[in-house]
């Protein structure tokens, strides 16, 4: 029989393995270990604290999922995956990639098909130590909040950057491909970092700003 959810508050749980569960809610505590693990039905990270998953192994997303305040703290060379779309639903959010002093290289992967709905009205952030972490939106992220989320890691978009609303700032490296569309009134900003822009289609309405106040872009 499959395990139905793994609700996560506090301590440390070691997976190893490769399995899939039904649900899945963390509010605090640390999931860490080389394993996969799957989530095949909803899921929620919340609780306004500080929850942590750490090593080399995966946690793949295939329901939707609610992104709380907070923080997450990826490290160790961790993959987070969404592929069955993630919402924000709190004024702020923000995921820390190489948080710590693990090494390895840490991503966060909006697959194909996925839509990334940052509702945020204050600030979400997206962070990671020189760079050294990966925002990759392969399917849609799409920004309606009225806030700046903050991206100060590195970021590939081979998907759609959907800004309906607020700014989009990026400041660390990045490479963008695919389609960024910008809404009236809706910002996106380059305040550093190197920024490649291979062929991305650029679309929008009227009243759109791309915004460049330090870095390269080329």
């Amino acid at each position: 029989a499959k395990l139905e959810a793994l609700i996560l508050n506090g301590g440390t749980f070691n997976f190893g393995g490769t399995d899939s569960i039904l649900g899945f809610t963390q509010t605090g505590g640390t999931l860490s270990g080389a394993g996969v693990l799957t989530v095949t039905g909803a899921a929620s990270y919340g609780g306004g604290g500080s929850k942590s998953q750490t090593g080399t192994g995966s946690t793949i997303h295939n329901g939707a999922v609610t992104l709380g305040s907070g923080s997450i703290n990826l490290d160790g060379g961790r993959l987070l995956e969404f592929k069955g779309g993630v919402t924000t639903d709190s004024s702020n959010f923000t995921i820390y990639l190489n948080s710590g002093a693990l090494a390895g290289t840490d991503t966060l992967r909006n697959a194909a098909g996925s839509t990334f709905l940052d509702q945020t009205s204050s600030y979400g952030q997206i962070i990671a130590n020189s760079n050294t972490g990966l925002f990759e939106n392969l399917g849609t992220y799409r920004k309606t909040g009225a806030g700046t989320t903050y991206v100060q890691t590195s970021f590939t978009n081979a998907g759609t950057v959907d800004i309906d609303a607020g700014t989009l700032n990026l400041s660390g490296d990045s490479t963008l491909s695919g389609t960024i569309d910008l809404a009236s009134g809706a910002v996106l900003h380059f305040s550093g970092g190197t920024h490649s822009l291979n062929g991305p289609s650029l679309t929008g309405a009227a009243g759109g700003l791309l915004r460049v106040s330090s870095g390269t872009i080329t």
